[in-house]
C-alpha cells in the first residue's frame, strides 16, 4: 500500500515538473512574440508620425506659395525690400532665409472683411527646418518673429526659382528683372530618413 502511494506521489511530481517545464517554454514564445509585436507597433507610429509630419510641412510650404502676394515691405531700418525674396540656403545663425515673401489669404476676427497679408520666411538653422511669421509687413526697429519648427533632421533645404522665361535661377530677385514674384518655386527637402524629395510648386500672380 505505501508502495503504491509511494509511486503515485512520484508520477505526480513528475508530472508538475514537465508542466512547469511546458509552461516556460510557451511563456517564452509568447513573451517573444509579443515583444515582437510590440516592436512592429512602435516601428509602425514612428513611420506614421514621420511621414504625417513632413505631409504637413509640405502642405503649409505649398499653401503659403500658393498665396504670395506682390507687396515689397520695409525692413527695421526702413529700407525697401522687394516682394519676393529666395537664395541658396545659408545655415550659419546670421544668414538671411532661404526665402521671404510677402502672403495673403490670412483671416483674422476684425472688422474688415478682407484677408490679411503677413510677411513670412523659411530658413534652414541646426538642422531643423523652420518657419517664421513677423507682426507686421513694415516691421519695427524692435520687432521679432514668431517662430514654428516644421521638421527636425533636415539635411538639406534648397530652392530654385522660374523666370518670366520658364528659366531656372538660384536667386530672386532676378538683376535687372521686371518680374516681382517668381513663376514657380522647386523645392528639395532632404532627412535622413526618407532622403531627398522635391516639388515644383506653384507662385500665385
Amino acid at each position: 500500500m505505501t508502495s503504491t502511494m509511494n509511486r503515485s506521489r512520484a508520477f505526480t511530481l513528475l508530472e508538475i515538473l514537465v508542466a512547469i517545464s511546458i509552461f516556460a517554454v510557451i511563456s517564452a514564445i509568447c513573451y517573444a512574440t509579443l515583444n515582437r509585436v510590440m516592436g512592429d507597433s512602435h516601428m509602425l507610429d514612428a513611420e506614421r508620425t514621420k511621414w504625417t509630419r513632413l505631409a504637413i510641412a509640405w502642405s503649409m510650404i505649398e499653401d503659403d506659395f500658393a498665396f504670395a502676394r506682390n507687396r515689397g515691405i520695409r525692413d527695421a531700418i526702413g529700407e525697401r525690400l522687394p516682394a519676393f525674396i529666395g537664395q541658396p540656403t545659408d545655415p550659419r545663425a546670421v544668414a538671411p532665409p532661404t526665402v521671404e515673401f510677402t502672403r495673403g489669404g490670412l483671416w483674422a476676427l476684425s472688422t474688415s472683411d478682407k484677408p490679411l497679408l503677413a510677411r513670412i520666411d523659411y530658413r534652414l538653422k541646426d538642422r531643423q527646418l523652420i518657419r517664421e511669421t513677423w507682426p507686421s509687413l513694415d516691421r519695427a526697429p524692435d520687432a521679432k518673429p514668431s517662430v514654428q519648427i516644421l521638421l527636425n533632421g533636415v539635411t538639406q533645404f534648397e530652392v530654385r526659382f522660374m523666370n518670366a522665361s520658364a528659366q531656372w535661377v538660384d536667386h530672386w530677385p532676378e538683376t535687372g528683372a521686371s518680374a516681382k514674384l517668381p513663376r514657380a518655386v522647386e523645392v528639395t527637402l532632404q532627412t535622413p530618413d526618407v532622403g531627398p524629395t522635391t516639388r515644383i510648386l506653384e507662385v500665385a500672380h
